[in-house]
């Protein structure tokens, strides 16, 4: 047994030394790395990053146990190979986001000279964003990702986005990619300097948010009603929050009504008056009919050609066999009054069940004079439900009053082009 006892105590005390020998290795290979890494990359990073200071823990684990008999454990050493692991790669990405710190700043002797040479007196503070980015985020690809959608210069790409990290993370309900896509698009939309758009990212980002839209579609709609406005941009954004919770009140996602706003600024730009209200009651109105507002927007320019307009009105109340008048229309039109023409325009086009007894060549009469396709005109009568219910089929005799009347009105004009003889041709059975 006691022979035993030696074999075994003389294995344990061979296993303590191999174990003690193999972390004195890794110590020391903690120490050689971290020498590389402030020869490669030069005192700069090395008074940023701690490389120095990984070595003076390194080198003091190793005196404490050759002098103080302190045990070297595993999970000693795994501390000390972790922190110098975390100043390699914070290193590694100031490196890869702004390489010409780094190329500046190799070889001077202290921190402040090479800020000083690299960056000039502003150093310091674009440094500090530079490590608070990458502690918080460790995102440097995200970070160069956004150089490259605002073209700013790395240095200026990574201090706003290490700001915007910030924001994100002292406000619930901010995310750092809105703050940033609200950026890009006060630039891109509004024409907002820098520092204007740093300053609006925070309203845009919230206000996106609560009315349901993309950053992007949100700046689209508000640079639409500054054309036509003599608001703040502040009292707009307020103002553009107010008309989602009513666009709610009708039923609708404010999303799809600001979408379909946004989806085409120069016809907005176009018809938008009253800071923008007349454009989006129609484009609530288009919305309930399946439609979009771009279809009224190009009704009321087909109806704003008053030529041919008339004409196409006395065509299809021919072919219909009862009066259209647009006249009303064309005003409503002309005063940029999409919701009224939209109204207007329901009054006259009439019900589903009448629709559906007309022919082909009816059809497209009515859709012409109004100013829209077969197709969007289905969609119109489909949504005129009152219409179709009171029905809008005029009795004979007053059919023959209307026609008499068209007649006249053509041949004063000079504009008769559908004779008789075609009114005969055009009903008779194929």
């Amino acid at each position: 047994m006691a022979e035993d006892n030696v074999v075994y105590d003389g294995s344990k005390k061979e296993d303590s030394l191999k174990r003690t020998l193999s972390l004195n290795e890794r110590i020391n290979k903690v120490i050689d790395d971290q020498n590389s890494k402030i020869k490669d990359q030069g005192s700069f990073l090395d008074g940023i990053v701690g490389y120095t200071d990984n070595i003076d823990k390194a080198n003091e684990a190793i005196a404490d146990h050759l002098k103080k008999g302190t045990p070297l454990t595993e999970d000693m050493v795994k501390a000390l190979e972790d922190g110098a692991g975390a100043s390699d790669e914070l290193g590694d990405a100031i490196g890869e986001i702004a390489p010409g710190l780094v190329g500046a700043a190799k070889g001077a002797q202290t921190m402040a000279t090479a800020m000083s040479t690299a960056l000039g007196p502003f150093g310091l503070i674009v440094a500090g964003a530079i490590i608070l980015y990458k502690v918080i985020s460790g995102a440097a690809k995200a970070v160069r990702g956004f150089q490259k959608e605002t073209g700013l210069s790395a240095i200026n790409a990574t201090k706003l986005a290490a700001q915007f990290k910030i924001m994100a993370m002292a406000n619930a309900d901010l995310e750092e990619d809105s703050l940033k896509a609200a950026f890009v698009a006060a630039r891109t939309e509004l024409g907002a300097t820098v520092d204007e758009s740093f300053a609006l990212s925070d309203n845009i980002a919230r206000a996106a948010a609560q009315t349901g839209q993309t950053e992007d579609q949100f700046t689209k709609v508000l640079s639409a009603m500054e054309t036509v406005s003599d608001m703040s941009r502040e009292q707009l954004i307020n103002q553009m929050k107010t008309n989602a919770l009513l666009i709610e009140t009708e039923g609708l996602a404010p999303t799809d009504v600001f979408a379909d706003m946004a989806s085409d600024t120069e016809l907005m730009a176009k018809f938008t008056k009253d800071s923008g209200k007349n454009f989006q009651d129609a484009a609530i109105k288009a919305k309930k009919l399946g439609m979009s507002v771009a279809t009224t927007a190009k009704s009321a320019s087909s109806l704003l050609d008053f030529e041919s307009s008339i004409e196409k009105q006395m065509e299809a109340s021919l072919l219909l066999g009862r009066q259209i008048n647009l006249d009303k229309a064309r005003q409503l039109a002309f005063d940029d009054d999409l919701s009224g023409l939209q109204d207007e325009i329901l009054k006259q086009v009439g019900g589903q069940a009448e629709f559906a007894g007309l022919r082909s060549v009816q059809k497209q009469a009515l859709a012409d004079a109004v100013g829209v396709d077969i197709a969007e005109l289905s969609k119109l009568v489909k949504g005129n439900e009152a219409a179709a219910g009171e029905g809008s089929v005029a009795t004979a005799g007053n059919e023959a009053e209307q026609l008499k009347g068209i007649h006249g009105e053509m041949v004063e004009a000079n504009k008769n082009r559908v004779t008789k003889q075609s009114m005969k041709d055009l009903y008779a059975d194929d």
